[in-house]
């Protein structure tokens, strides 16, 4: 079985993937990267509001974008260039509509928000603006994607990450502007790149701010694609970011610091399953519609799953006795009780990993929608009040906790649904190896 991962990880699609993997790799990590500099410099209360002005962009965005660069990367493959350029243009259209929209609704909600989340109006407006440049950034890259050239996607999104990582040092570290300057560095790499990336798209006739360009039926059909999937987004915002709303309204701004730290920690733990999963997902495909679905490839499949997901278990303990013997020194003393965050975060990213370990054989039937909404919207449901109560009873960490569970109920949901949709030899992958002995 060690062979096969092995093997896996040798193959030439590995190969050939490997520039996007790296750059992948590298734009992820960016928030680990600042972390043993940003610790010196931001208090923990600065680093909560960092983290809440990212969750409220996130969960902005979901609004904004809907599901946007998906669509543009589906019809490359459908539409011919001109009516491409077209679609693009009333996808960005939408797009601006929506963030005016989502900028009126931060500006009437902003009393509640600077209660909360401790982020001042004149920050809120930052977040429609942050929106439609990630949108512009994301179309190029996906269209570099679907055009396959590596080289220019991973040039764009590496100057993404180093234009952030340069800007955030230079604003907190040099000129001590706190929670401030790493926002403002968000905002300016946001903008500066999405101005790069509408030369781009200009130049490659991608693009058109004409008013001829807007199409009705070009409309209607992005909003038939996007809109569905708001629910699918705001669950998986619930799961992954309304812990830091919790935190910051139960217990203070700081103690959403010190978790954003742990979480950034026990990150990690995604950081390598999404390395390795963007291999794995073409190969299991491959193998299954290959071998007309044999019953040797399922049990390989689903062996390959049982290992990983035992490793990715163990790799959670070991991160956090290591992150425990570290902590001091890596984050300083502010920080040094995120610690106690990461194991349960960790863990609870293990689970997710499993979810999309199991969830790949519902994503090949193409029965994805029941898969979305018996796993991350019960989930997220149920991930709602279990915060709150286990904050409220067992202090921060709670929240924690609470991920844990959540990310392990979407992980039992997806294994659950696989053997209504497309069952695997969950109980059985040791038949053949019983019969050979």
């Amino acid at each position: 079985m060690i062979l096969d991962i092995f093997n896996l990880i040798k193959s030439p699609r590995v190969k050939s993937s490997f520039i996007y993997l790296t750059a992948s790799i590298v734009s992820a990590g960016v928030g680990f990267f600042l972390v043993p500099v940003l610790t010196r410099y931001l208090t923990p209360y600065d680093y909560g509001v960092v983290s809440n002005f990212a969750a409220l962009f996130t969960l902005s965005s979901f609004f904004i974008c809907l599901s946007n660069s998906g669509y543009v990367f589906r019809n490359y493959y459908f539409l011919n260039k001109v009516d491409l350029s077209r679609s693009i243009s009333n996808v960005l259209f939408i797009n601006s509509i929506i963030a005016v929209l989502v900028l009126i609704s931060l500006i009437i909600l902003n009393k509640i928000i600077l209660i909360n989340l401790q982020i001042p109006i004149e920050w809120l407006l930052y977040i429609p603006l942050i929106s439609l440049s990630q949108i512009l950034i994301d179309i190029t890259l996906g269209l570099y994607q679907a055009q396959n050239s590596a080289k220019a996607y991973s040039i764009l999104q590496l100057a993404q990450t180093v234009l952030n990582l340069g800007l955030s040092v230079a604003l907190v570290v040099v000129f001590l502007w706190n929670w401030q300057g790493r926002v403002l560095a968000q905002t300016i790499t946001a903008v500066f790149l999405a101005f790069i990336s509408v030369l781009i798209l200009k130049k490659s006739h991608s693009i058109s701010f004409a008013s001829k360009s807007i199409n009705k039926q070009d409309i209607k059909d992005f909003l038939k694609f996007g809109v569905p999937l708001i629910p699918h987004s705001i669950g998986g915002f619930v799961l992954s970011l309304s812990d830091r709303f919790f935190l910051s309204s139960m217990v203070g701004v700081s103690a959403t610091g010190l978790y954003s730290v742990g979480a950034t920690f026990g990150g990690l733990i995604m950081i390598v399953h999404g390395a390795f999963y963007r291999v794995y997902l073409p190969y299991a495909f491959e193998k299954l519609s290959s071998t007309n679905d044999s019953d040797l490839i399922k049990r390989k499949l689903v062996k390959i799953t049982y290992l990983y997901i035992v490793l990715f278990i163990f790799l959670s303990f070991s991160l956090y006795f290591f992150s425990k013997m570290i902590f001091p020194w890596f984050v300083g003393p502010k920080f040094e009780s995120a610690y106690n965050y990461v194991l349960w975060i960790s863990l609870g990213y293990a689970m997710m990993a499993a979810y999309q370990m199991f969830a790949i054989y519902v994503i090949y039937t193409k029965k994805t929608k029941i898969a979305a909404l018996r796993t991350d919207f019960l989930a997220a449901l149920i991930k709602l009040p279990l915060t709150y109560f286990l904050i409220k009873y067992y202090g921060p960490v709670g929240a924690a906790v609470a991920t844990f569970v959540a990310y392990f109920i979407t992980a039992v949901s997806a294994w659950h649904i696989n053997n209504k949709v497309y069952p695997m030899p969950w109980f059985s992958f040791w038949y053949s190896q019983i019969k050979n002995a």
